[in-house]
């Protein structure tokens, strides 16, 4: 159970470390050839980046829904270092990662952010006006004056912080009771357990939580998350609470970052039952239907920390104590399943291991790999330029002057001609190619986008028949959802419908052809002229779904635009479609740049090996015409180093073959 969460990226991780390590062992870099420059320092900022890269899962739920039994069980090999028994009041934001010593950072409030505490305004439960001072606060600070610690010991200008809290003793910091809890803003701990190795799971307070302070870093570490975990207490299932969490800090997160889970489902004699409500309501409910929160590939995980807890006991001859004795005759007789399935937890950590590669190791990984074989093709490139510089040398060693001063002349001229080809090729065929294959491709993107408007407008109007709250409430989440949906088949035409990879291969291969005729008496290496887009997801590069700014959807829809229902419809309907376009627009805009950028890079690239070989060439021809003529020693030389570059290069090359084979 104690395994790493991200084993299979950890893996993948881990290859990726020892081939950057083995460019370093085999000399493969620095390399520099032509544009293409990398350097160890290079290497060492993509292998800082992988040792560095954290997946941030939030952790949500009602305060009762068994958030800190679950993280309990998971992280702290069952001991409760997160209290079991928090209050909307006490409850600390807390950060567990991976340290190798079990200790924690506590982060107290600075005297602004104290000062904002006593002067926050709540309504009570009875409707009167006070403090979130006096209300939470006044109580715990004078118990802590009594106990002899002063708020003037803890609350300073800056943020109070204090390193290496024993675990053992952070029931004083974060537990009802403890004398320093009410100073205390937020928890950070580190823990020696491989699950958490490159995780950092966030314990999120209760929901309802009227903290404003902590309800914003709250929400800032959902929005950032990799994943994030909401949980149902099975005896409260989908609560007013739920569904106002839900609505105010899950909005805006997308659904495909979101897993639920049943908590305590082994009190329930229906647990199945139970899971399907939760499912059915998710999937039915007018406001969270058109969340897609279920689909068929996806749905809420019924798990049980207590189950899962009086299993390890039991396997590992550990007494039970008399409430884990109660509770393992109650669950045997009503949901013997939880008991011999673990509680079911390690089908949710594999749901959260497999979500986690999905969504966001996949996209790091590929990322690296793709710098690393670029390191490996140029340096096959560098070593064939140099092989057929040092043959072009060799066989120069045959002419006379004259022949060799008649060779610079020519390659002089050629690269003259290449440059004036350039000019010639960008004005009469590339940019107005460019231009055409944009303005086409413009117009088919716009079919998404109104498209996706019109499935948009459906559901608005579907929303806005429930009422003009209803229609308030869903704008962020419907926007930000069909806005997906448009981005996924911009991206899916782009990748496989589209014609645009064809279209783009055609000029490159008018472009090669033409150039080769440029240079056809100029003895360069074969792949030189290599100029053809293999995949287009550099057309869709530096484009997702984080760039989506629909933010402030929620608060514009919100505004006053008088009591006529129809001319409020008509004025959010106006604003979500105005957010929707000028999002696509501009996700429509950097696809056209990106694909203007796509030609210009590799015509660029084929420009750079040609120039730099010529120029090699060219500056062969000069040292020979400089140079005292020992033809038979430098002929050696030569032959020498041709072997010993052909060598390499098969070197390389195999090693290449053998990298991509394993990666």
């Amino acid at each position: 159970m104690k395994k790493n969460i991200l084993k299979e990226y950890t893996a993948k991780v881990k290859q990726l470390k020892n081939a950057f390590q083995d460019l370093e062992t085999n000399n493969l870099v620095p390399i520099t050839h032509g544009e293409k420059s990398f350097t160890k320092e290079n290497i060492k900022e993509v292998q800082d980046n992988l040792n560095n890269q954290e997946f941030t899962i939030s952790v949500c739920g009602q305060i009762n829904a068994g958030k800190s039994s679950f993280l309990n069980y998971l992280l702290f090999n069952e001991k409760e270092v997160l209290p079991a028994d928090d209050t909307p009041w006490t409850a600390k934001l807390t950060t567990v990662r991976y340290g190798e010593e079990n200790q924690a950072t506590v982060t107290y409030y600075s005297q602004k952010e104290w000062e904002l505490l006593k002067s926050q305004q709540i309504i009570d439960d009875e409707g009167v006006a006070k403090t979130y001072y006096d209300e939470f606060l006044k109580q715990d600070v004078n118990n802590a004056a009594l106990a002899g610690l002063q708020v003037e010991n803890y609350i300073n200008t800056d943020n109070k912080i204090v390193s290496g809290v024993a675990l053992n003793d952070l029931k004083d910091y974060v537990t009802k009771g403890g004398h320093k809890t009410p100073f205390v803003k937020q928890v950070d701990i580190k823990v020696n357990n491989e699950l958490a190795r490159g995780v950092v799971f966030v314990d999120t307070p209760g929901i309802n939580d009227r903290n404003e302070l902590r309800s914003k870093v709250t929400e800032d570490w959902i929005k950032k998350s990799c994943a994030v975990i909401y949980l149902f207490y099975a005896g409260q299932a989908l609560s007013t609470a739920d569904y106002e969490f839900i609505d105010q800090h899950l909005s805006s997160v997308p659904t495909d970052k979101i897993l639920f889970a049943l908590t305590k489902a082994d009190i329930s004699e229906d647990y199945e039952g139970a899971k399907a409500f939760v499912e059915r309501t998710l999937k039915e409910d007018i406001e969270l239907k058109k969340r897609k929160f279920i689909t068929s590939n996806k749905s809420v995980y019924p798990i049980s920390t207590l189950s899962a807890l009086i299993n390890y006991k039991q396997e590992n001859n550990l007494e039970l104590n008399e409430d884990e004795e109660f509770h393992l005759e109650r669950i045997t007789e009503v949901s013997p399943s939880f008991i011999k399935n673990n509680g079911f937890i390690e089908e949710f950590t594999d749901g959260l291991k497999s979500h986690l590669m999905t969504q966001t190791g996949k996209a790091i990984i590929d990322k690296a790999t793709a710098f690393l074989f670029d390191i490996y093709k140029t340096n096959e490139t560098s070593l064939q330029s140099d092989l057929n510089t040092k043959k072009e040398k060799l066989n120069d060693l045959e002419l006379s002057d004259d022949e060799l001063k008649q060779k610079k002349a020519y390659l002089d001229k050629t690269l003259d001609n290449i440059e004036n080809f350039k000019k010639q090729f960008k004005r009469n065929t590339q940019d107005e190619f460019v231009a055409r294959l944009k303005s086409n491709l413009k117009r088919e993107l716009k079919k998404f986008r109104e498209r996706g408007y019109k499935n948009l407008e459906k559901n608005l109007e579907d929303a806005s028949d429930d009422s003009i709250k209803a229609l308030r409430n869903l704008a962020t989440h419907l926007t930000k959802q069909h806005l997906e949906d448009a981005c996924d088949e911009i991206h899916n035409s782009l990748l496989n419908n589209l014609s645009i990879k064809e279209e783009i291969n055609e000029l490159l291969a008018t472009f090669s052809n033409k150039f080769q005729l440029i240079i056809q008496n100029v003895k360069i290496y074969d792949d030189s002229l290599s100029c053809f887009v293999e995949n287009p997801n550099g057309i869709i590069e530096s484009i997702s779904f984080d760039q989506l700014a629909v933010e402030d959807l929620k608060k514009v829809c919100g505004s006053n635009w008088g009591i006529n229902k129809g001319d409020v419809k008509t004025q959010i309907f106006a604003k979500i479609k105005e957010v929707f376009e000028s999002n696509i627009d501009e996700i429509i805009k950097k696809v056209l740049a990106n694909v203007g950028n796509v030609i210009e890079n590799n015509i660029n690239e084929v420009y750079n090996n040609v120039n730099t070989e010529v120029k090699k060439i060219q500056n062969n021809a000069n040292s020979l015409l400089e140079s005292s003529k020992n033809y038979e020693e430098e002929k050696v030389t030569l032959q020498s180093g041709i072997v010993e570059t052909q060598e390499r290069l098969n070197f390389v090359k195999s090693h290449f073959k053998t990298l991509q084979e394993c990666i």
